[in-house]
């Protein structure tokens, strides 16, 4: 029991893109031995019963797969390379905008991903399959960051820096070339161009509308943002405009320095808005 309550105390003390790769490993393991016990017994695959179906007439008697899919892989590589993807690309999402969003758009972008794949394959491409992996939730929540800050670097292997917006253009090319070119994933590709509209359109919403509110009442978060917007009076004269101005370019100025020296993660709820309200400008 102590062990129990030792897990169940560090996955409340993890954040979200840590509790998404706990569960995504607790879903793998459980698979992994249930197949086992399943040949054994000799009954059917519970993994059949997760992995979502790519056509409308098996589907309808699983609808449920439109949400498990998402949580399940195929083997031990499938998800060390997702979960090491979403374990990047949600530590940037949680240092620029907050943990609370993760969740929703991991789930929202698998979830339009695995409409979008299903549509598609019952509609235009007349092709069975199966989809199963985190990729067009953990693509999501990529885009969604670099929609936000798309010109903030990531380091590229073999390449160097790289802008955010140019390495997910990639990704959306790359699917792009596999689908027109009759690669065998089809179904896939789609869910993961699907993945990354949504988290394209979540991050329109929130550039116009203000990041959603997070339900904790002690996060940073705690209070719903608002759109703010500067009026000046009339009667306002020059000098205290430029002063205020000038104000703020050295506000922004201090805070990109700070970047440089402690990081993004260093950076306070107030100070991470002011650079978020400067890149809309």
């Amino acid at each position: 029991m102590d062990i129990i309550e030792k897990i169940r105390t560090r996955f409340a003390e993890e954040g979200t893109t840590v509790r998404l790769i706990y569960i995504n490993f607790l879903v793998y393991v459980i698979i992994l031995f249930s197949s086992v016990l399943c040949k054994t017994l000799g009954t059917p695959d519970i993994l059949r019963w997760l992995m979502m179906p790519t056509t409308f007439e098996p589907f309808i008697y699983r609808p449920w797969t439109l949400l498990t899919y998402m949580f399940v892989h195929a083997d031990f590589i499938h998800i060390l390379f997702n979960m090491m993807c979403l374990y990047w690309f949600g530590r940037l999402m949680s240092s620029f905008v907050g943990d609370h969003v993760i969740l929703r758009t991991y789930i929202v972008g698998g979830l339009v991903g695995g409409f979008l794949s299903l549509l598609c394959n019952e509609f235009i491409f007349n092709s069975y399959g199966s989809l199963l992996g985190a990729s067009a939730a953990v693509l999501a929540i990529l885009t969604a960051v670099a929609t936000l800050y798309p010109n903030y670097y990531v380091e590229v292997v073999f390449i160097g820096q790289v802008k955010l917006k140019y390495y997910a253009l990639f990704f959306v090319i790359l699917y792009m070339i596999f689908i027109l070119g009759g690669e065998s994933n089809i179904g896939g590709n789609i869910a993961h161009l699907g993945g990354m509209a949504a988290g394209f359109a979540m991050a329109l919403t929130w550039k116009k509308n203000g990041f959603p509110q997070q339900r904790s009442t002690t996060g940073i978060f705690a209070k719903k943002k608002t759109k703010m917007r500067v009026v000046y009076s009339k009667h306002m004269d020059d000098m205290n405009y430029n002063e205020q101005k000038r104000k703020h370019s050295q506000e922004v100025d201090r805070i990109l320095d700070k970047i440089k020296e402690t990081g993004y993660e260093s950076l306070t709820s107030i100070e991470r808005q002011t650079l978020f309200d400067e890149s809309k400008r």
